[in-house]
């Protein structure tokens, strides 16, 4: 009823867990959120690495499990709440990806780096077509948090990434060694929006 949403907003907000993958969930979230005085910001941060994981243990299952976490629910988030935005004129998107998907993961495997550069690439076409509605589309890259989570599974791989310095094609400035220092849970995040007229802005957090 009204009356338990507006409780439910006084008290901090609402709160609901479901599948992020889903359509039909996805839709009634943004449905949801819209009939709560309208939606304006919206951020998609749903999806998990593939820790142990290598290119010799990879399958095509654990590629598309690791594809739906991580790019089909921020794409779906974002269909759903261009929708709203759109007509309105007016919103904000951010989807988080991970310094893994410019370079590589330290503590995960092939399947993220390759599905969290998926999801930038998403960002920077959303930005593309949704800037000149006023909606705009970024994107942030956190590096390794040492949460005790993090440390406790890793410690080794934290220390000294074991894969060597990658060589590509890719720019050499987008290349540059940033994992020697890994955040704290306390570190300091930035982001810059500018996907204003379609332009897309990916910045990477980095230590304090």
């Amino acid at each position: 009823t009204a009356a338990h949403r507006a409780a439910a907003v006084a008290a901090g907000g609402i709160r609901c867990c479901s599948d992020a993958s889903d359509d039909d969930v996805v839709r009634r979230l943004v449905a949801a959120a819209s009939g709560l005085g309208g939606l304006q910001i919206a951020v998609a941060n749903v999806g998990g690495g593939t820790e142990g994981s290598t290119i010799a243990t990879l399958t095509a299952a654990s590629m598309v499990d690791s594809y739906v976490r991580n790019v089909v629910a921020a794409a779906l988030l974002i269909r759903e709440a261009a929708e709203v935005m759109r007509p309105a004129g007016y919103g904000r998107i951010v989807t988080v990806a991970s310094l893994a998907g410019r370079r590589y993961s330290v503590i995960s495997g092939p399947e993220y780096s390759a599905n969290k550069a998926a999801v930038i690439g998403l960002t920077r076409h959303a930005a593309a077509e949704l800037g000149r509605f006023g909606v705009t589309v970024n994107c942030v890259a956190p590096g390794v948090t040492a949460t005790e989570r993090v440390v406790g599974r890793t410690p080794a791989s934290m220390a000294k990434p074991p894969i060597a310095k990658p060589t590509s094609s890719v720019r050499r400035s987008s290349m540059r060694p940033t994992a020697a220092r890994r955040g704290t849970p306390n570190v300091r995040m930035s982001m810059r929006s500018c996907s204003r007229r379609g332009r897309a802005c990916m910045r990477s957090v980095r230590p304090s």
